[in-house]
């Protein structure tokens, strides 16, 4: 359990250093949602704004796209480094 524990707080140090990973999980999203709040302003959907539509969706779409397209290209250069072999994950 201590490696998974060390592998994570490795990954998180790594992703906080790479400026561009930073601003299109966490700038990007920010911009968009202001952007968009800027466009549809006053614009009444129902009961609720239109910023309390779009935001929980957007977080939503964040979090997914963030995480499918970084496993992908992070299990690929694991495979490519040896990392997966290393943890009996892979033949």
């Amino acid at each position: 359990m201590t490696a998974i524990i060390k592998l994570a707080s490795l990954e998180t140090k790594m992703f906080f250093r790479d400026r561009v990973s930073v601003f299109w999980t966490f700038v990007f999203p920010v911009l968009i949602i202001w952007l968009f709040g800027a466009m549809f302003v006053g614009n009444e959907m129902s009961v609720l704004s239109f910023a309390e539509h779009f935001i929980p969706s957007w977080i939503g779409v964040n979090i997914v796209t963030t995480s499918f397209f970084t496993l992908g290209t992070l299990l690929a250069h694991y495979r490519d480094s040896g990392v997966l072999r290393r943890y009996q994950s892979t033949p």
